[in-house]
Formats: structure tokens, C-alpha cells, sequence
């Protein structure tokens, strides 16, 4: 085989190569979609299985310690948010050297009130945290 049949073979192989990995990022790609999707629709179910719960529509034990776990991490979602704007805050304005000292740590944070549910929220929170209502902008 002479050196010009060899050039074209490998070049053919190399194109070949090419076009299959093409061919797999296409495919990797509509994978991610798809789970994209899967993970918003799972989101949805999530949200509406939670109404449910809170409505006495729907009764599972499994689910009861799933939503009492979110509300957990909700409220140090809450706290957290609240340090991070008292720190803002200190860095924006700080106190006069003659100040007296900040609120304890673990303070009550700035809350709303759920326009749904009436439930107290987190002044910066976009949803409720008990009923799942948008309540921010």
C-alpha cells in the first residue's frame, strides 16, 4: 500500500471517529435534557404531593418525614439568609466605635407573612415554606 492509500485511510478512520463521537455528544446531550426535564417534572410532584400533605389529602408516613425535613433546612435556609444580611449590613454600615454590641447570634430574622397561608416567611424567601405560595417578586 503506498503512502498516499495509507494518508486516506487513516484519514478516513479518523473521520469516522469524528463523526461517531458527534453522533455521542448528540445523544449525551438529549440524555441531559430529558433528565433536565425529569428533574422539573419531579420538582412539580414534589411541590404538588406537598400542598396535599398540608391539606390532609394525602397521607404517607414516609412523606410526613420528608416535608418535616425540608421545613428543617427551610428555617436554617432562613437563619442563614438573616446572617448573611446582618453581615451586609455591618459591612455597609458599620456601627460607631461607641455602638453597643450587635443582637445576640441566633436573633429572630426579618420575616414576612405568606399572603396564603399567612405563615411566617423569610423577608427575602420567594416561596412559602409551609404551603409552597410564590410570595416574593
Amino acid at each position: 500500500m503506498g503512502l498516499f492509500n495509507k494518508a486516506r485511510e487513516a484519514l478516513s478512520q479518523a473521520a469516522s471517529a469524528v463523526s461517531r463521537e458527534t453522533e455521542v455528544l448528540s445523544l449525551q446531550s438529549q440524555l441531559g435534557k430529558l433528565a433536565t426535564e425529569v428533574d422539573g417534572q419531579l420538582l412539580e410532584v414534589g411541590k404538588r404531593a406537598r400542598e396535599m400533605a398540608q391539606k390532609g389529602q394525602l397521607k404517607d408516613q414516609q412523606l410526613d418525614i420528608l416535608l418535616r425535613r425540608v421545613n428543617e433546612l427551610e428555617a436554617q435556609m432562613m437563619e442563614l439568609r438573616a446572617k448573611v444580611q446582618e453581615v451586609h449590613s455591618r459591612a455597609a454600615h458599620p456601627p460607631p466605635a461607641d455602638a453597643p454590641a450587635a443582637a445576640a447570634p441566633g436573633a429572630a430574622p426579618t420575616a414576612a407573612q405568606c399572603p396564603s397561608c399567612t405563615a411566617e416567611v423569610a423577608a427575602d424567601a420567594k416561596f412559602c415554606g409551609e404551603c409552597g405560595a410564590k410570595v416574593g417578586a
